[in-house]
Order: C-alpha cells, then structure tokens, then sequence
C-alpha cells in the first residue's frame, strides 16, 4: 500500500510540473508569436520605393522578399539596407 501510495504521490507531482511547464512554454510562444505579428505589422507600414527594391535586387541578386523586407528593416534606407545585406 505504501509503494503504491508513493507512486501516486510521484506521478501527481510529475503531473503537475509536466502541465505548468506546458502551459508556461505555450504562454511564452503565444507572446512571441504576438510579437511577430505586431512587428510585421509595423514593417508593413514602412514605404518603400520600387526602384529602391529593383536596384538591391540587381546589384545583389536577392529575391524580391529579401531585399524588401531588408528595405522595409531600415526605414526605407537604400543605403543602410544594402551596407546590411553586403556586411551580413
């Protein structure tokens, strides 16, 4: 009977941290994701001009999306962008 209470007790608490720590790594992954979402949000505010995006595109040869989502990154800054993208 001892054993078997002792194996109770075990599991229950095992049980317990098992689900706080769940809960607390799913908490954290909601508020990154949070996170994320207000940023690119923020990003997709930024204007950005066409040839700005043509120009890192041809003289990088990045994609599209790379070059501007780097754009949007740096304010609309060509050249901030592109000292990034070369230092990277």
């Amino acid at each position: 009977m001892y054993i078997l209470l002792n194996i109770k007790i075990w599991f229950d608490l095992f049980f317990c941290f098992s689900s706080k720590a769940l809960t607390a790594i799913n908490d954290k992954r909601h508020r990154d994701e949070s996170k994320r979402k207000a940023q690119q949000a923020e990003l997709a505010n930024v204007k950005i001009r066409k040839e700005d995006v043509e120009l890192i595109i041809q003289e990088l040869e990045l994609p599209r999306s790379k070059a501007e989502k780097t754009l949007r990154q740096h304010r609309g800054d060509v050249i901030a962008t592109l000292k990034a993208l070369v230092n990277a």
